[in-house]
């Protein structure tokens, strides 16, 4: 399954280059089951020694994307598009539940609609 997020902000967005991390956060906290959430990150689904989040994401895709060299940042021009996919139905229906009940979003310390 997929979920394609649309966000947007008043101004242009400034991220770190090495945003994933955030967004990451940014879907765990996006969970409607806090449960869920906990154990996957915590856990996930264990295959021999490996864990698997059973979770990927898009690069974060702007109008306009630009990248600032000094401060090694990115400042991406609203609307701001993410895609989430998971093969477990669950997951997506707990994001976009959260999601839509949450009305906006942290990507670190910025807030988003």
């Amino acid at each position: 399954m997929q979920l394609t997020i649309t966000l947007t902000a008043p101004e242009p967005v400034e991220l770190p280059v090495h945003y994933g991390h955030l967004v990451q956060g940014m879907i765990y906290r996006g969970m409607e089951n806090p449960l869920l959430s906990c154990y996957l990150h915590e856990h996930g689904f264990q295959l021999e020694k490996r864990r698997f989040k059973l979770f990927t994401f898009s690069r974060l895709l702007g109008q306009e994307v630009y990248f600032n060299r000094n401060k090694k940042t990115l400042a991406l021009t609203p609307p701001i598009k993410l895609v989430i996919c998971s093969p477990i139905s669950y997951i997506m229906q707990e994001l976009g539940t959260g999601f839509l009940r949450q009305g906006d979003v942290r990507i670190g310390d910025t807030r988003l609609i």
